[in-house]
């Protein structure tokens, strides 16, 4: 039971569970570095694929505002929202296709080609 840090986890193993518990901060430290090690990996990853398939050798890494997005907005902290973590995961898997859709039938080139120019060099330098 101590293997999951989420609240629901701990509250049906641990009648008394605190979140100032020191093994369920431990755990909440582990889980972290778990996350940022499997971040910079599937980075690192996408990087070297990108650089001998596609041969652009540009660093390709994870939009970090949508991963804060789900996680404080959408899921919230320390899983206290609605939805879960699992049904935002899919959500994102969802639209992760959707956009490979319309790559692949071409229809992101038209939608791009409808943005002025002027509106893409303003979002290039607010980036």
């Amino acid at each position: 039971p101590r293997t999951e840090c989420s609240a629901e986890g701990w509250a049906i193993h641990e009648e008394n569970c605190r979140f100032d518990d020191p093994q369920y901060a431990k755990c909440q430290e582990a889980f972290k570095d778990d996350v940022i090690a499997s971040t910079c990996i599937a980075s690192m990853l996408a990087t070297l694929l990108m650089a001998l398939v596609a041969r652009m050798p540009l660093a390709v890494a994870p939009a970090m505002g949508v991963n804060a997005y789900f996680s404080f907005n959408v899921v919230g902290y320390l899983n206290t929202k609605q939805v879960t973590y699992k049904q935002a995961l899919a959500a994102v898997f969802v639209e992760g296709w959707i956009f490979v859709a319309l790559s692949v039938s071409g229809v992101r080139s038209h939608i791009v080609e409808l943005i002025p120019k002027n509106i893409m060099y303003a979002t290039a330098a607010g980036i």
